[in-house]
């Protein structure tokens, strides 16, 4: 007598579904992926299931700066379409402040975050490069899920990198709105 086990043959239906109807195989949960703008490249570097706070990186191959930094926290506002990161002119601190429509009306007190200077060059991790002093403007879409970052100086853009990230979720589970710090 031949035995079937239907729990297996379930579990294959499920992977083959997406394949027999056609359908497109969504990306892994809570990944994202890295762009630099000026050259088009797609950098193949994710992250699984980032959260508030979790580094926005970029990989220092696309980056042509004298000294890396890594940016420990960007808090992201839900309502925030332009945002505003900028050095204190020493290079171990930025100012994050949040802005709607032009980026002229400031709807968040600007937050102080801490930055990392990168020890090696080889690190196996990936930098934002600021330098000593730099004027980062963020500029996002409609949907808040890409993001381009450019460094500006007195000719207005020297480089610039887009940030494909996923939305975080801004409602606590009762569905209030969850505020950001």
């Amino acid at each position: 007598m031949l035995f079937i086990n239907a729990g297996a043959v379930l579990s294959l239906l499920a992977t083959l579904a997406p394949v027999v109807l056609g359908s497109v195989v969504p990306e892994p949960d809570g990944l994202y992926k890295i762009a630099n703008v000026a050259t088009g490249k797609v950098m193949d570097h994710y992250r699984k299931h980032p959260v508030v706070g979790d580094p926005v990186v970029a990989d220092t191959a696309s980056i042509k700066e004298t000294q890396n930094w890594k940016i420990k926290y960007v808090l992201l506002g839900e309502s925030a379409s332009y945002i505003t990161i900028s050095g204190n002119g020493t290079g171990d601190e930025i100012h994050v402040g949040a802005s709607e429509g032009d980026g002229l009306v400031t709807t968040r007190k600007p937050t102080v975050f801490q930055l990392t200077k990168v020890p090696h060059v080889d690190e196996p991790l990936y930098w934002i490069g600021l330098g000593g002093d730099p004027t980062l403007a963020v500029t996002g879409y409609d949907d808040r899920s890409q993001l381009t970052l450019e460094k500006l100086n007195a000719t207005n853009v020297l480089q610039a990198w887009a940030f494909y990230i996923p939305v975080v979720p801004t409602r606590t589970a009762d569905g209030t709105k969850a505020e950001r710090a």
